[in-house]
């Protein structure tokens, strides 16, 4: 009798020694779960970190084309209204003359420069929209990477 309580008692051991072993590996995998949820927090405030950063360059960009825009749009306005330097009026005065005094030549070329200004400033326009146009797309893009990125 006393032998099989002997053998009881060193299973009785070796039970307990491996349920020590098991509560040391359940501990072990939920220290390894938290360091893997840390991370995986920290990951994703990166990336939303990264994300944030790339939207507001595309957007700084973005908002910057459509000042250039609207500069563009005045200045056309401008010489379109005969209200600048290289208008034909101006022209004329920086021959010493008026519409009325200044020879055909002065008034010709006068004319000249003031339709290769318009169209020059409506080629300004064109270029700005279209860049105006690509930077809303590339923001587009931006969005819809940091939302597929993030989700």
């Amino acid at each position: 009798m006393t032998e099989m309580q002997g053998k009881l008692d060193s299973q009785k051991d070796i039970i307990d020694s491996q349920q020590t072993k098991l509560n040391e590996l359940q501990g072990f995998k939920a220290d390894q779960e938290q360091a893997n949820a840390d991370a995986t927090a920290q990951d994703f405030k990166n990336k939303k970190a990264d994300c944030e950063a790339r939207l507001k360059r595309q957007q700084d960009v973005l908002a910057s084309s459509q000042r250039q825009l609207g500069e563009d749009q005045k200045t056309l306005k401008k010489a379109e209204s005969g209200d600048c330097v290289d208008c034909y009026k101006s022209c004329l005065k920086s021959y010493g003359c008026s519409e009325s005094s200044c020879g055909s030549n002065e008034k010709n070329t006068c004319k000249k420069n003031n339709d290769e200004n318009i169209q020059y400033r409506k080629k300004d326009v064109a270029s700005a929209t279209e860049s105006v146009k690509k930077h809303e797309a590339e923001l587009q893009i931006a969005k819809d990477e940091c939302n597929q990125y993030l989700n």
